[in-house]
């Protein structure tokens, strides 16, 4: 395999983007240029352009870095002309050692940019003064460092400030010491760019220095992070991906809609070093995380395999007191923005409002999309795990596919505080979606969520969630304020003093169906169906759902009050109430099989997406479960995958179950399909049933 030339580089670098990307080095007039295969802090290699600042020069053409006229002039005017030092050697010394210089407190250098395209810039500025000249001593005889500060405009708007200061390491290039990057769009109509740097304002003895630049047009739309790469760090590829989250975040919100979404890396991204510090999410843009790191296609993801963390755990290890109060700020972001594939962790949010809600995420005015998130080991005195204010018009937050474990709330709503509207006509309702709430807690009220708005819960699982005060599982309160409940399982949740499975309160009302309730616990003097589901609203309603009471199934169509008989209530270990509790229906004994209605199911699946609606007792009619959970009974012995075939697909699950033998094992499918013969092991006689199948194919 050849190497690619370097002529044939500059060759592809002749589109109008590269075109429009420069790379400019001042210098004293004898220095040399970096040489076409140098590409200094981005890796834009490409031909070099030289100006030597002057108090009043003439405009220079510039060529592109495939060294062709470009159709941009330069020029780069000092008050004291230019400078030089000895920064390092090579291609660094020749961009680095000679400078426009400015000096005293008046000093500074400009340089003026025409003829730029419409577009999105990243602007790599180099300011850093010759070591012998970075320090001074004051007066009291204290050695103090020179400031160049940094700062443009495009037109009249400003790009942006930054400064660089402090000690240098020869040919070593070290951010806000010999260098800043600031992030412009460049509107219609090509208006002057602008670079200046100044010295200490006052100060008399002021030094600066600007020793080039780069203009680095972006034509992406999506960038790149992994806290391991060790590249350009210009987010535009994986082997150059930022290794900070933040920064992307950053450039994304600068380009003002171009960049649409960001790939995250496996590995473990903090806000920043400030418990204040927050990752602040941007309208219009997609955060995915869990990639290796080698993708070109979001579906190559696999899930589970590759976590990458977003963690408020910046100090203390072992403390949460010095950690970030909010991990995640959604402000004013709308449903067209997705966080996907992230585990939020280690909020802290004890500080004074608004830094006492939502440890995970906190969102005012706000629909954010999140799928595919674990929120977990956060903690606030409101919405340990997620707080939302108000959603952002009349779409209200969704949440698909996600996992509250182990979030605490001093006050209410131990994974979720939502403030929604008072209710009624065209309010937003919060949609959660195949979600699972487990061992959440809450002081007062709503151990798993806690909700003064509209709200809807469809095929999620609520085990082990704690409230002191009412509604282990959820709680609700306010006139106008609905709850909708669709095939979910609320089991083994409590409270202390009220209701441990939904309660809601102040006009509040359910409307609840395909669900089941069981096992929550309550205030002694409560009726055990109060324990697990209550509201005080006579407009509430419940229907095919199976509900533990003291006697008899509660009053609606269809409803049940036998035991569910799940896998296993208790779990291996033994206890109820956590996240090892099987709790999807036993095949041969559950009544909640095929005791749901049609009609209520919505699109998606059941929990884990597999198929509702499916015949699970054989009675010849398809129907649907109670729960969250689908009895993934297949339609003829052995099509595993309800595809309508017995083949080398189903016979790959099948084996793999085979050899785990016990359906009780935690690797085992959801409701170990290939037990075919129903008595809790894969095993000889199972293998029997499905080589007759495998013979047959057809289903029939």
């Amino acid at each position: 395999m050849q190497r690619i030339s370097s002529a044939l580089v500059l060759c592809l670098l002749a589109g109008s983007a590269y075109a429009q990307s420069v790379n400019v080095d001042l210098h004293a007039g004898a220095g040399q240029p970096p040489a076409q295969t140098y590409g200094a802090v981005p890796n834009q290699v490409g031909s070099w352009n030289q100006l030597t600042a002057a108090s009043n020069p003439a405009l220079t053409n510039l060529v592109g870095l495939n060294g062709a006229a470009n159709g941009l002039t330069a020029k780069a005017v000092s008050t004291n002309g230019t400078g030089s030092g000895s920064l390092g050697t090579s291609n660094f010394g020749n961009l680095m050692n000679d400078y426009g210089f400015g000096f005293t407190q008046n000093g500074g250098i400009d340089v003026e940019v025409n003829g730029l395209d419409q577009g999105f810039y990243r602007a790599y500025v180099y300011a850093a003064l010759n070591p012998s000249d970075q320090s001074y001593v004051d007066g009291f005889g204290f050695t103090n460092w020179h400031t160049n500060y940094i700062g443009g405009t495009i037109g009249a708007a400003s790009i942006g400030s930054s400064s660089t200061s402090g000690p240098t390491t020869s040919n070593t290039f070290q951010a806000n010491k010999t260098h800043v990057v600031l992030n412009f769009v460049v509107p219609a109509g090509s208006p002057k760019l602008t670079i200046s740097v100044s010295g200490d304002l006052g100060n008399g003895l002021a030094r600066c220095a600007l020793n080039g630049f780069q203009l680095v047009k972006i034509t992406n739309t999506r960038l790149y992070v992994n806290d391991n790469a060790s590249g350009a760090n210009t987010g535009l590829s994986w082997t150059d991906a930022f290794t900070s989250l933040q920064e992307a975040l950053t450039v994304a919100k600068a380009s003002a809609g171009q960049i649409t979404e960001i790939w995250v890396a496996a590995g473990t991204y903090a806000p920043g070093s400030a418990r204040t510090s927050t990752f602040n999410l941007v309208e219009g843009v997609d955060l995915y995380g869990g990639f290796a790191g080698t993708e070109t296609q979001l579906s190559q993801r696999v899930r589970g395999t590759n976590t990458s963390y977003l963690t408020g755990n910046i100090g203390n290890i072992f403390a949460t007191s010095d950690n970030c109060y909010q991990v995640i700020n959604a402000k004013d972001i709308s449903s067209n923005t997705d966080l996907d594939g992230f585990t939020i962790t280690a909020g802290f949010a004890n500080g004074n409002a608004p830094r006492d809600a939502g440890g995970g995420m906190y969102a005012v005015d706000s629909s954010v999309h999140v799928t595919h998130c674990t929120f977990e080991f956060n903690h606030a005195d409101r919405g340990g795990g997620v707080t939302i204010e108000f959603a952002d018009g009349i779409i209200g937050p969704i949440f698909e596919d996600c996992f509250f474990r182990n979030n605490t709330a001093d006050v209410e709503g131990g994974a979720i505080r939502y403030y929604g509207s008072t209710g009624g006509f065209l309010a937003p309702t919060m949609g959660i979606y195949r979600s699972k709430f487990i061992q959440n807690s809450a002081g007062n009220e709503g151990g798993g969520v806690c909700m003064t708005g509209d709200a809807g819960f469809y095929n999620c699982l609520f085990v082990g969630n704690i409230a002191d005060d009412n509604g282990g599982a959820v709680f609700g309160n306010g006139p106008n304020v609905d709850s909708f409940f669709r095939s979910c399982t609320i089991v083994s949740n409590a409270s202390s003093t009220g209701s441990g499975g939904v309660r809601m309160d102040g006009g509040a009302k359910y409307d609840t169906r395909n669900t089941i309730l069981w096992g929550n616990g309550g205030n002694s003097n409560l009726l055990t169906a109060a324990k697990n589901i209550f509201s005080g609203n006579a407009q509430s309603s419940i229907s095919y759902s199976c509900v533990e009471t003291d006697a008899g199934a509660m009053s609606g169509v269809g409803n049940i009050a036998s035991f569910p008989q799940f896998d296993d209530y208790n779990g291996e270990n033994n206890v109820r109430g956590d996240a090892d509790d099987r709790l999807w229906l036993h095949p041969l004994a559950s009544p909640c099989i095929d005791a749901g209605n049609n009609a209520d199911t919505i699109s998606g699946g059941d929990i884990n997406k597999l198929t509702r609606v499916v015949d699970g007792d054989l009675d010849g009619t398809p129907t649907t479960d109670m729960g969250a959970y689908e009895f993934p009974r297949a339609q003829c012995p052995g099509d595993l995958n309800n595809d309508g075939f017995v083949d080398d697909n189903d016979f790959v699950i099948f084996a793999g179950s085979y050899n785990l033998l016990l359906c009780s094992d935690p690797a085992m499918p959801v409701g170990c399909p290939a037990d075919l013969d129903f008595n809790g092991l894969v095993d000889d006689q199972d293998f029997v049933i499905f080589a007759n199948a495998y013979n047959t194919l057809l289903c029939p």
